[in-house]
Parts: structure tokens; sequence; C-alpha cells
């Protein structure tokens, strides 16, 4: 049971790193006025947090 919640630590952790990468890339990309780059990295920050909320509840095939 410890791996599992270090591992949806770590993945949580992750998503949150990779979801703040996107996010200063959105805003690089709306002062640039790149739209569809802006739109790009909105989906998959909703990606990243969606991931996130599902790692929360998760459970490894070990533990069935």
């Amino acid at each position: 049971m410890k791996s599992d919640d270090a591992l949806r630590a770590e993945l949580s952790r992750r998503c949150e790193m990779l979801a703040r990468h996107a996010e200063k890339l959105q805003t690089d990309a709306h002062t640039l006025e790149f739209k569809s780059a802006r739109k790009v990295l909105s989906g998959i920050i909703d990606t990243l947090q969606i991931f996130q909320r599902e790692i929360q509840f998760s459970i490894s095939g070990t533990n069935v």
C-alpha cells in the first residue's frame, strides 16, 4: 500500500510539474499572440489535470 501511495504521489507531482511548464508556455504563446499554440496548451493542461484526478483514486493491480 505504501508503494501505491508513493507512486501516486510521484505521478501527481510530475503531472503538476508538466502542467506548470505548459502554463508558462501558454503565457509565452499569449504574449506572442500564437492563438493555436494557446489552444493546444490549454488542452494539454486540461488533460494533465484529469490525469491528476485519476491518479488520486487509482489502485494498482497488485492490490486487487
